[in-house]
């Protein structure tokens, strides 16, 4: 399901045109950090739901909302904003390469197939973890 709330290039009442705000993706929105961010997103995409126990299904899910994402940015401005995880600095060494590992595969596909254009899309990674 996609939730867009659609914004355009509009002129206020002195005619000054103030620019379309970015589509934003936020990844692990449906936690504590992830949910503020996307709360504060003027123009919202909701991604598939992420098996996160399985690296590979995970990263299948992410790719195909990544390219349902591009499709609807639309040469667009974006902003990808990373705020899933679960590793904390008492997580064992596993679960952190696993978490690190995932995030990197999905940048390399993001780094080789970027919403267009690239130059108008940000990457956001952020963590609550300490």
């Amino acid at each position: 399901m996609t939730d867009v709330t659609e914004a355009v290039d509009t002129a206020d009442s002195t005619g000054l045109v103030h620019p379309q705000q970015p589509l934003t993706w936020t990844i692990g929105a449906g936690g504590l950090l992830g949910a503020a961010v996307n709360a504060g997103a003027a123009r919202r995409f909701a991604g598939d739901p992420v098996p996160w126990h399985d690296n590979d299904l995970a990263l299948a899910a992410l790719l195909s909302s990544l390219r349902r994402f591009t499709d609807e940015v639309a040469g667009g401005p974006w902003t990808i904003a990373w705020a899933a995880g679960a590793a904390t600095v008492s997580s064992s060494e596993t679960a952190c390469t696993a978490e690190s590992d995932l995030l990197q595969a999905f940048l390399e596909q993001l780094r080789g197939n970027p919403p267009a254009p690239a130059s108008a899309g940000v990457f956001f990674l952020t963590s609550s973890a300490g």
